[in-house]
């Protein structure tokens, strides 16, 4: 019996017998007093069994027991022990009121009929387990929400989003009141702030809560670093703070912010540099250095994504940087993938509209699909001669799509960049450079080397004209006076006659150089005020008298009023002759159209020559809808004597008058035309002040 004293007395686990059924404890071991803080003395003078549990453990006890005794001891019944070992968590009291976690096993002390005296009890003080559970489950909670944000990052989710869940995690886990997480910005200077990514909204008056929804999605501001996020960030260390109240660093608060009974800062240092800070705050019992190493993955995680969003903040910047380099010079790049025949690039033509895609990733004979066909094969040839080794670079100026019936010019250039082992080509990289403006400026400059000849060609023309006619007029003068003696000194018919038909050919050869003398020094009367809508109304009437049933005149007037100044009968003559003209060109019928308005005339317009002034001027055009003429024609139409017309039908003074009427009156006179398509001629007459 003194045996089994000492080997319950020593037993490793705690010990108890209880009575039955007063639950008096009438034995505690040497392990039960320790954990219990009992003495044997207190054993002897009395302790309920139930004041050794919580109430609620209480009440679980006896429910437990009486599920156990129900179907044999209450009904009078002997005891029947149940198989099987059952262990319970409970909350033990020790006598001075604190309390432990405690896994405990009963079992009965029944007498001689089987019916119970007493339970006897062995527990074990289950709070180191207890602690590495939890410890295993914060562990647990932190590893899986870090996977999730890592999981978010990666699928595209913003930095908002991700670190917002990584905050509701930290807090829950470290079960703290609020806390931030943030990034660690520079000023001009080099100071520091921070401005957070996640933040628990703790507004507490009007103003506050106004900040936090102004600015708490895109992020608060914090730059005093007199403060414990201050130190933290300076620092570079971690910062607790227990006793926030009285630490060095506490910077103070606003008036009325929640208590701040404890904080944790820990700074995200990457490379030695602070990156971010993660704060939390008013954990009950404060917190420990054992949370900052517990918290590492996590503030490594925070680290990486702080990390990563500048990376590819930095790679979009550059993306952006190069992309409007590149739109400001019209620049595009473009890589060939050439054992696969694949081209890639982001080049758009800037008349292309914007809901149509670029070419982006095709192959390169559809890119070639898209390439003018007059110019297709001189690219083709570029490609191969390059490919084969023959030229240093790949080099073409082409026409490409830029949409139905448009087409933009563009400098192709590029060069291999990688060959196989057997000299083959590979890859290869270039550019797409827009070159529609120096298409352009070479095609004015053109023109105005055109219209500077054609003013010269002209003003000789008229030189030479002018007096060749004037000297003319003097004979044709002599020989019509002459003829009209003659006529009245014969008395013969057929001589008078003869005379007659001479002095007919004679005034139509005077007429003949009258209008060559108008087109070198047109003279116009004292200059009257035209109402330029009544002469469109005018001459087109008299116009449709001169069309043919399948003609069509229609006449479009400007919203704005207009007067010029000059002579009627010289400007209805000039657009009696441009319409004369169309209808010639439109045998089978068509439409007409005279239109009026106003446009400004500066000193590359394409409808004038260089020495034209500037200004605003009425643009009165006759179009066609006839056969219409070749570049070469266009470039003689305003030649003196030339004419496109059959013999006897015209004699190629009528479009030369009429630009030496449009000089006279300050303006000028220019056509455009496409065979096939008709004829456009604009009279450019200046707007009076």
């Amino acid at each position: 019996m003194a045996e089994y004293e000492q080997f319950r007395y020593h037993l490793p686990d705690a010990l108890l017998e209880i009575a039955y059924p007063s639950l008096r404890v009438v034995y505690m071991n040497r392990v039960a007093q320790v954990l219990l803080r009992y003495e044997e003395a207190d054993v002897e003078a009395g302790i309920n069994g139930l004041d050794l549990l919580t109430p609620e453990g209480a009440a679980e006890a006896l429910r437990i027991g009486d599920s156990q005794l129900e179907p044999t001891v209450r009904a009078g019944k002997p005891y029947r022990r149940q198989r099987g070992q059952h262990l319970y968590d409970f909350t033990m009291v020790c006598k001075d009121g604190t309390t432990f976690p405690a896994e405990v096993q009963g079992s009965y002390v029944l007498d001689e009929h089987s019916m119970p005296r007493g339970v006897r009890f062995m527990f074990r003080d289950t709070t180191g387990r207890m602690r590495t559970a939890a410890a295993l489950e914060r562990s647990n909670g932190l590893l899986a929400a870090i996977t999730d944000a890592q999981a978010n990052f990666i699928r595209g989710a913003s930095p908002g989003v991700v670190f917002d869940s990584l905050l509701d995690s930290l807090l829950e886990t470290t079960r703290s009141e609020y806390g931030l997480i943030g990034e660690v910005f520079r000023k001009a200077d080099g100071t520091p702030y921070l401005k957070t990514w996640a933040l628990t909204n703790i507004s507490w008056d009007e103003a506050s809560r106004r900040l936090y929804d102004e600015r708490g999605s895109t992020g608060m501001e914090f730059t005093n670093l007199n403060s414990l996020l201050g130190c933290a960030i300076t620092s570079g260390e971690p910062i607790i703070a227990n006793d926030p109240a009285h630490h060095p660093r506490r910077g103070g608060m606003p008036p009325g912010h929640p208590p701040l009974n404890a904080f944790l800062g820990l700074p995200v240092v990457v490379s030695g540099e602070v990156i971010g800070l993660l704060g939390i705050a008013n954990r009950p019992g404060g917190y420990s250095e054992q949370d900052c190493a517990d918290l590492q993955p996590f503030i490594a995680t925070c680290g990486t994504i702080i990390e990563a969003r500048r990376n590819e903040t930095g790679r979009k910047e550059a993306e952006e940087r190069l992309g409007l380099a590149l739109r400001g010079a019209d620049l595009s790049i473009w890589e060939w993938h050439i054992p696969h025949g694949r081209l890639f690039t982001g080049y758009r033509p800037r008349n292309m509209a914007d809901a149509e895609p670029g070419m982006g990733g095709t192959t390169l004979q559809q890119w070639l699909e898209l390439v003018h066909p007059g110019d297709r094969p001189r690219l083709e040839a570029a490609l191969a001669d390059h490919s084969a080794g023959l030229t240093p670079l790949i080099e073409c100026e082409h026409r490409l799509s830029a949409g139905p019936g448009q087409w933009s010019w563009v400098l192709t250039r590029g060069t291999v960049v990688e060959r196989d082992d057997a000299g083959n080509p590979v890859r290869a990289a270039g550019s797409f450079l827009n070159i529609n403006d120096r298409k352009a400026a070479e095609a004015d400059l053109s023109r105005l080397e055109i219209q500077a000849r054609q003013s010269q060609k002209l003003e000789s023309l008229g030189v030479f004209v002018g007096g060749i006619a004037h000297d003319f007029n003097n004979l044709l003068t002599a020989v019509l006076g002459n003829l009209y003696l003659l006529q009245r000194s014969l008395q013969d018919g057929n001589e008078r006659e003869l005379a007659s038909d001479a002095a007919h050919a004679a005034e139509r050869g005077a007429d003949l150089v009258r209008r060559l003398l108008t087109y070198a020094r047109p003279e116009l009367a004292a200059g009257e005020t035209v109402a330029l809508d009544n002469l469109l109304d005018e001459t087109a009437a008299l116009a449709r008298s001169m069309l043919t049933p399948s003609m069509g005149l229609a006449v479009r007037h400007s919203r704005e009023p207009g007067n010029a100044s000059g002579s009627r009968t010289s400007l209805q003559q000039v657009l009696l002759n441009l319409i004369v003209n169309a209808r010639d060109a439109m045998p089978d019928g068509g439409r007409i159209t005279l239109a009026r308005r106003i446009t400004d005339i500066g000193p590359r317009h394409r409808w004038a020559p260089p020495e034209l002034p500037r200004g605003r001027y009425h643009v009165i055009s006759v179009s066609d809808t006839g056969t219409g003429m070749t570049p070469d024609v266009m470039e003689r139409i305003f030649d003196p004597f030339f004419t496109t017309k059959g013999v006897g039908r015209g004699s190629g003074l009528g479009l030369s008058t009429s630009l030496g009427i449009a000089r006279a009156h300050g303006g000028w006179l220019t056509g455009e035309s496409t065979p096939g398509a008709g004829s456009t001629f604009r009279l450019l007459l200046p707007v009076p002040e």
